[in-house]
């Protein structure tokens, strides 16, 4: 009877020490489960944040690539009709110089010039 009750006694303890064990390591478990998913997410939303930031400073840059192309290509355009009118215009003022030059000498004896 006394052995029996000892028995039971040291078992209860054992259960009782097992238990507690247990919920101590459950509750570790749980906290490093609870920590390595919070780590976890931290870190998924941070890689998110730098590549979503990345891919804005791409778009950003080749918004400004375009935009410098654009204004480049504008630029030679302008530059390109510049040029042009100023041809046209040096043709216009030839053609005025030299129809100033022959209306100026043209005389009945300006065959003869020529």
């Amino acid at each position: 009877m006394t052995e029996n009750g000892r028995v039971l006694i040291t078992f209860v303890r054992i259960l009782k020490a097992v238990v507690n064990l247990e919920a101590v390591v459950v509750v570790v478990v749980m906290v490093l489960v609870v920590v390595v998913v919070v780590v976890v997410v931290v870190v998924v939303v941070v890689v998110v944040v730098v590549i979503i930031k990345l891919l804005l400073m791409m778009m950003m840059l080749l918004v400004l690539l375009l935009l410098l192309l654009m204004m480049m290509m504008m630029l030679l355009l302008m530059m390109i009709m510049k040029m042009i009118m100023m041809m046209m215009m040096m043709m216009l003022l030839l053609m005025m110089m030299m129809m100033l030059i022959y209306t100026s000498t043209w005389t009945p004896c300006s065959r003869f010039l020529v």
